[in-house]
């Protein structure tokens, strides 16, 4: 039987890159290693980059390689979850390799390949951490049948009302990610700025213990926010991985407040703050344009009969 995935007129060469890319990456990765360790100063850290990002590509072309089939054949109706399973190969890779690397490194401290894998496995200590969160949060989503509306879900009945349809639907503002992007570029800026080792400390926390948690901070925003308006409720759900769902009967919130970052007063997003009747309060972040949706929930008369 012919296999229609492969194009019987692609380039030699192309094909020859193809099916090797793996054993090329290996072989990259390892020229790499082998020059951060000889050479020194600029050279030896650029040299440590090109090892951090080759050893994980290499690891995760081999898990590519290793389901070719189910991924190139999977049906029109899995294909919408072709980018997810490529999320979690590319998570798989990177946390292998840096679990490798610091095994390896602790292993072999002292010597000039064990500080150049440690070295290796803290650069990757993040990346690892966010896409982990990231593809944790992915898979709880396909578990729980996703987030978007559903009024015998998020309202507890077998049928819905009538009336309980979306009049509203917030989005998340892209910005979010700005505060985790500026760590981000300072870590980079102390790292190449004259400071000596004072710098390179800080740029090390900087991107080792701020940076994740920030990125995940974002994440858990920007993949997990979601706000509905509904004739008689508000439904909002905020949080990474642990989502957590408000479903909140219109006529017993009290106030709306609106609350801007400096960033979000300049790009048009920020939180918006519901006070209940019983005094306690929640609020929804980086949603666009909150005055917004505060003028549309003031201007939408309360259906009590949907609570």
């Amino acid at each position: 039987m012919v296999d229609t995935f492969v194009t019987p007129r692609q380039n030699p060469m192309v094909r020859f890159f193809r099916r090797r890319a793996t054993q090329l990456l290996l072989l990259a990765a390892a020229l790499a290693l082998t020059l951060s360790v000889v050479l020194s100063g600029e050279r030896a850290f650029i040299a440590l980059l090109a090892f951090t990002l080759l050893l994980p590509a290499t690891l995760i072309s081999l898990l590519i390689r290793w389901r070719p089939s189910r991924v190139a054949r999977r049906t029109a109706q899995d294909s919408r979850l072709g980018w997810r399973r490529l999320l979690y190969l590319v998570s798989a890779g990177v946390a292998a390799t840096t679990l490798i690397c610091l095994i390896l490194g602790v292993g072999a401290f002292g010597t000039a390949v064990g500080i150049v894998l440690l070295t290796a496995g803290l650069l990757l200590l993040p990346p690892t951490i966010i896409l982990s969160l990231l593809a944790l949060s992915m898979g709880a989503r396909i578990r729980l049948g996703g987030t978007a509306f559903d009024p015998r879900k998020q309202l507890g009945k077998e049928q819905p009302d009538p009336g309980e349809r979306v009049l509203y639907q917030a989005e998340v503002h892209w910005a979010v990610f700005i505060p985790a992007i500026l760590v981000l570029a300072l870590s980079v800026l102390l790292t190449v700025a004259p400071l000596g080792t004072f710098g390179q400390v800080a740029a090390i926390m900087l991107y080792v213990i701020v940076f994740p948690g920030v990125a995940a901070y974002a994440m858990g925003i920007f993949f997990d926010t979601e706000l509905w308006v509904t004739p008689g409720h508000l439904i909002a759900e905020t949080g990474l991985v642990a989502v957590h769902s408000r479903v909140v009967p219109r006529h017993v919130i009290q106030a709306l407040g609106v609350y801007y970052s400096w960033p979000g007063r300049l790009l048009g997003y920020g939180w918006l703050v519901v006070t209940l009747d019983d005094g306690s309060c929640f609020f929804v972040p980086g949603i666009v344009d909150p005055e917004g949706v505060r003028a549309f929930l003031d201007s939408q008369p309360v259906e009590t009969s949907a609570a």
